[in-house]
């Protein structure tokens, strides 16, 4: 799928929309053989992959994983997304 989505190999036009699978698909790749990324990945979900994640910092705010806090203050109160 990587070769298919390889912005080199693709015709002029469809580039950019090629480039930004490639980089989605290369960032799957680069989560999915690391394992402690992976066990990030499945125990956090997409806050995980942000470089500033802790999971020792604030774990739990009133009760609720922090990570979750962050993530519905990202998708109802702000326009930012994880």
């Amino acid at each position: 799928m990587a070769l298919q989505c390889h912005p080199d190999k693709v015709p002029p036009s469809e580039r950019e929309t090629a480039e930004a699978k490639f980089k989605e698909i290369s960032r799957a790749y680069e989560i999915l053989s690391d394992e402690s990324k992976r066990k990030l990945y499945d125990q956090y979900g997409d806050i995980s992959l942000d470089q500033n994640f802790n999971p020792e910092f604030g774990e739990h705010l009133l009760g609720f994983p922090f990570w979750r806090v962050l993530r519905f203050h990202a998708l109802y109160l702000t326009n930012a997304t994880f």
